[in-house]
């Protein structure tokens, strides 16, 4: 235990700077005039007025490439269901119940193919009526679908699409 003079205490204690609560010097408490209060004249948000025209209904493309990519998809989920699941699930006691390997292989085919990130799959799926098609019975999140792309080798997924 050290001690330390009455001096040395009442010099800390005066000295700008130390402790947790120390203000650069130069700066003033209270708000400066040169950014307002929020509410007060600040902008909020981005920018104003209307953005780039979306294509109504989620739909994109011309019909003959979303019949393409629906022959593509087609075929590689009856090649995911034919072929044996990218790792076995554990049997755990409790807990969430897992969810299919080919499910989540499925997934994140569609995701390397539409180039999406897995926040956005994720809302995909929860938005869509898809997960019956891919033997889902709820949508994973992003964590899930995170841990199935590290998870799923590119040896796996290779051999899907030579079978495709």
């Amino acid at each position: 235990m050290a001690i330390f003079s009455a001096g040395a205490m009442a010099y800390a204690k005066r000295r700008p700077g130390k402790g947790k609560r120390a203000r650069p010097a130069g700066r003033k408490a209270g708000p400066s005039k040169k950014s307002p209060a929020p509410g007060r004249g600040a902008r909020r948000g981005g920018r104003k007025g209307p953005g780039p025209a979306r294509p109504q209904g989620g739909k994109t493309g011309s019909a003959p490439a979303r019949a393409k990519a629906a022959s593509f998809y087609n075929a590689v989920f009856a090649a995911v269901d034919a072929s044996p699941p990218p790792w076995t699930p554990r049997n755990r006691r409790g807990g969430r119940s897992n969810i299919d390997p080919r499910a989540l292989a499925k997934c994140v085919i569609i995701m390397n193919e539409e180039e999406r990130p897995c926040r956005d799959m994720a809302s995909y799926l929860e938005s869509r009526t898809v997960l019956r098609r891919l033997g889902l019975k709820y949508a994973p999140s992003k964590s899930t679908l995170n841990r199935a792309t590290l998870r799923i080798s590119p040896r796996y997924l290779r051999r899907v699409g030579s079978a495709a």
